[in-house]
């Protein structure tokens, strides 16, 4: 289930302290109205299975975790947030994510895709980074 991999994502946040850094914080879909900034904002993609063997299921779960950062006087939007960007790939790319024995391992997390934009807020930008998230689980294709 693909909610494992999304506690996984919040487990690694916490160990990695990214709060000290994303003060907002890191919120699913969509962030509430008056978040501090930075903050990232966590979005699935899909999840899909991608191979099947006779006892396991492979399946490829793509997030994207985009950070919102609020420009103020004298700062470089591009430069801070490309800072904040590598902060969070750092922690991220490779990350050893564990969900529970039940649910699969996961065994590979690669960074596919990364962009900067100018949010259409005034002062606000954005710093997109998409991962590709790779787990097996057994799974039996048994008809009975």
């Amino acid at each position: 289930m693909s909610t494992r991999v999304y506690e996984a994502i919040i487990s690694r946040w916490d160990s990695q302290s990214l709060g000290d850094t994303f003060t907002g914080g890191i919120w699913f879909e969509v962030a509430p109205a008056g978040t501090d900034y930075p903050f990232v904002v966590l979005t699935s993609l899909g999840n899909v299975p991608t191979l099947w063997t006779s006892d396991n299921e492979y399946r490829e779960q793509n997030v994207q975790m985009s950070i919102f950062y609020e420009k103020t006087t004298g700062t470089d939007p591009v430069s801070a947030l490309g800072s904040l960007m590598r902060t969070l790939d750092d922690a991220m790319l490779f990350a050893p994510l564990s969900i529970a024995a039940s649910a699969g391992n996961i065994y590979d997390v690669r960074r596919m895709r990364d962009d900067l934009r100018k949010d259409p807020e005034p002062n606000i930008w954005q710093g997109i980074i998409d991962y590709r998230i790779m787990r097996t689980k057994t799974a039996t294709y048994s008809p009975s």
